[in-house]
């Protein structure tokens, strides 16, 4: 298989190339997405890609510099750039600094496949070169990662870490766009975190880690999945063996996309409400706060909250202010004290207890267990 990394800052354009890829390729597999310059760096880092398809105009670090860096944490990644203009400066800005190829935006199979084909025709030749020589190093010319014997080549998945979280991001991502996934990835990932630790708890810890993480992100794209949730530790504690991950995994996703995008209509309160809070920083977010943005009485938002949201307005603060806090653990480069500032907690001490209580973990726990 080829592994492939898409990294563009717009949803909808990683789907569209991720799509683009699964409709032409049956050997291609993108097991990693970015939405900048940065973390396409991490990722390429980490998953070691044969192929990284990147927007040219990304925030923070822009496409071209990221690709330059990306090819020299990995070597061996062949680097499509994708832009929405037919830029001769930056197409010619790409082929030297030696990348695979250019596209434009929209991405179609008509426009795309001619360089696209191109691009896995070398990547294919590679591997097989590889493949067939056994005995040696096996490594692909420019390539940097360490020399495997042939007995190490055949003996599947050689880390586990790696694999699991290329599968967590497989399914959040197939579940984000309203996606069951298949059993057998499900199955998969299961397979990967016993890999790691076949421990009841640690498979407990697991499932519930990464089922707080995907509440988290369906919460940043629906706003009345405040309502709608179904309570996790239930689904995490009722597990006594792989099975019942699969199984609590399974019921949970499929919750979340049946209950599908419905409150995101326009004349729903409910998305007003909320994008009014998201619009406010964390540390300045009240209910008097609110009721001035919105030009309401906080009375009057008081009872709207109720009667849309099914919760008041503390709860759901402490939930954005919560959601936003794992992501900056996530991130790694605040500390505890700045993350309990920034969410609006002036009390450090206070944030961790209360992080504890709503996420069963201690945001240093949550921090190293979540990288």
């Amino acid at each position: 298989m080829i592994s492939a990394l898409i990294v563009d800052d717009e949803d909808l354009s990683r789907y569209a190339a991720r799509k683009l890829l699964s409709d032409l390729y049956v050997d291609v597999s993108v097991t990693g997405e970015a939405a900048n310059g940065r973390e396409a760096v991490e990722l390429a880092r980490e998953l070691r890609p044969d192929l990284v398809i990147m927007d040219v105009r990304l925030p923070g670090l822009d496409g071209l510099e990221a690709a330059r860096r990306v090819s020299e944490v990995c070597r061996k990644a062949r680097i499509v750039i994708v832009s929405a203009y037919d830029d001769f400066t930056y197409a010619q800005k790409a082929l030297n600094l030696g990348l695979a190829g250019y596209l434009l935006k929209p991405l179609s199979a008509e426009d795309s496949r001619s360089t696209l084909d191109k691009v896995l025709t070398d990547i294919r030749t590679g591997q097989a070169a590889q493949a067939g020589q056994p005995g040696s190093s096996g490594a692909l010319p420019g390539d940097d990662t360490p020399p495997r014997t042939t007995r190490e080549s055949n003996k599947g998945p050689s880390n586990p870490v790696e694999d699991s979280r290329a599968l967590e991001r497989s399914v959040r991502d197939c579940a984000l766009e309203g996606m069951e996934p298949g059993g057998d990835a499900i199955q998969a990932l299961v397979t990967c975190w016993m890999a790691e630790d076949p421990g009841l708890q640690a498979l407990k810890e697991r499932l519930s880690d990464f089922l707080f993480t995907l509440r988290s992100r369906f919460r940043e794209r629906r706003v009345r999945g405040f309502r709608n949730d179904i309570p996790l530790l239930p689904l995490v504690e009722k597990v006594t063996g792989a099975t019942d991950v699969e199984r609590s995994l399974s019921e949970y996703i499929k919750h979340q996309v049946a209950l599908g995008d419905a409150s995101l209509a326009s004349n729903d309160p409910a998305v007003h409400l909320v994008a009014a809070m998201r619009e406010i920083p964390l540390p300045h977010l009240s209910l008097d706060s609110l009721a001035e943005r919105l030009r309401l009485s906080p009375e009057h938002v008081s009872r709207v909250f109720k009667e849309t949201l099914g919760e008041n307005f503390v709860e759901a603060a402490t939930r954005l202010r919560l959601d936003e806090s794992c992501r900056l653990l996530r991130d790694g480069v605040c500390s505890i004290e700045e993350i309990s500032g920034k969410v609006g907690y002036g009390d450090s001490t206070y944030f961790s207890r209360l992080f504890k209580r709503r996420i069963g973990l201690t945001p240093s726990e949550w921090r190293r267990r979540n990288p």
